[in-house]
């Protein structure tokens, strides 16, 4: 009997020493996301385009963070927040928003003038500041959506892609 119960005190040791070890390798309690960058962004010269592109990045975390709900992330999403123990940040910045060119999707098809909204993306260890993912995507609208409303369909696609980038890492 006292074989059996050194065996279950044993196990029970290493069960919760696993754990703990589990824990410590990617088991975060917290996503805090930061508000993409313009910084360095090629932004389309069209008053328009520049106005959208100014309220982007905090409409961007938005719908990160809606499409990072969707998805049941059991992580506590928060925006902008100082680091936690236990937490990601993801951080970034676009690197392109163009609305295209109409003319051209008409004349020419075949992807011409398509609108993109493009961004490159890190997910870190709050605490040691370890890259845990590098990313960067294009995201293109498709040729029946056009001008500020193609930007949108394509921001919003690139939102969905981010926060399924995040998921994967986190879950």
């Amino acid at each position: 009997m006292k074989k059996i119960g050194s065996a279950l005190a044993l196990l029970l040791l290493l069960g919760i020493w696993m754990s703990a070890s589990l824990a410590a390798e990617g088991k975060y309690s917290t996503i805090i996301l930061k508000e993409f960058s313009l910084e360095g962004a090629a932004i389309q010269e069209n008053p328009d385009t520049e106005a959208f592109a100014k309220g982007l990045p905090s409409q961007f975390s938005l719908m990160v963070e809606e499409f990072l709900q969707a998805y049941k992330v059991p992580q506590n999403v928060v925006r902008g927040e100082a680091p936690s123990p236990e937490a990601v940040i993801v951080e970034g910045r676009f690197t392109k928003i163009t609305a295209g060119s109409t003319a051209a999707r008409i004349v020419v098809g075949l992807g011409a003038g398509a609108s993109t909204v493009g961004a490159e993306w890190t997910v870190k260890d709050a605490t040691t500041g370890k890259v845990l993912g590098k990313y960067n995507k294009n995201q293109h609208s498709s040729s029946s959506v056009r001008g500020i409303h193609a930007l949108e369909s394509d921001s919003r696609y690139l939102a969905k892609y981010v926060a399924s980038t995040i998921s994967k890492l986190v879950k």
